[in-house]
Formats: structure tokens, sequence, C-alpha cells
């Protein structure tokens, strides 16, 4: 979808959200990439949870996609909730 809206993709690493740091910095990768989408499995978002998102500027971000498995209710509330991000199920 991003490519054929002719937005910036930008890739991580071969590592994913398994790469040393990736997770512990997430929000500040998002301040400073202005990165507007993401995607990720239900254990992503409940690591995210744990880490705080202090004064960080996050407007850049409107949605984050969850697939390869279901997300349980709870856990996509608590994070919406939390981050005012819209979750998308795939």
């Amino acid at each position: 979808m991003p490519f054929s809206r002719t937005a910036h993709v930008k890739i991580g690493k071969p590592s994913s959200y398994r790469g040393d740091g990736v997770i512990a910095r997430f929000w500040k990768l998002v301040e400073y990439q202005c990165i507007n989408f993401f995607s990720g499995v239900p254990t992503v978002y409940a690591a995210l949870m744990q880490q705080l998102i202090h004064d960080r500027n996050l407007s850049s971000l409107k949605y984050g996609l969850c697939g390869a498995a279901p997300m349980p209710v709870e856990l996509m509330i608590a994070f919406q909730a939390s981050t005012g991000l819209k979750i998308l199920e795939g």
C-alpha cells in the first residue's frame, strides 16, 4: 500500500524488532523519522506498551497494522488508549 501511494518507505534492520535496542528506542525512532505507519505482531505491541512515550512528538504516527496472529482485544484497547493510535488488524 505505501508504494502505491508514493510514500517514503523505511526498511528496518534485517533482524527487525529483534534488533538490539529497537523496541527500547522505538518511540524515539518514530519521532526522529516521522514514521506514520508501522506493522507488527501482537507481541511487538505488548512490548511497546512497556516502553515509556515520555514527551515524544508522535503526531506523524497515524496507524499501526497488526498481522500474523490475532491481537487480543484487551491489548488492542489498551494500546489504542495509551497511544491514540488506530490499529488495523490484518
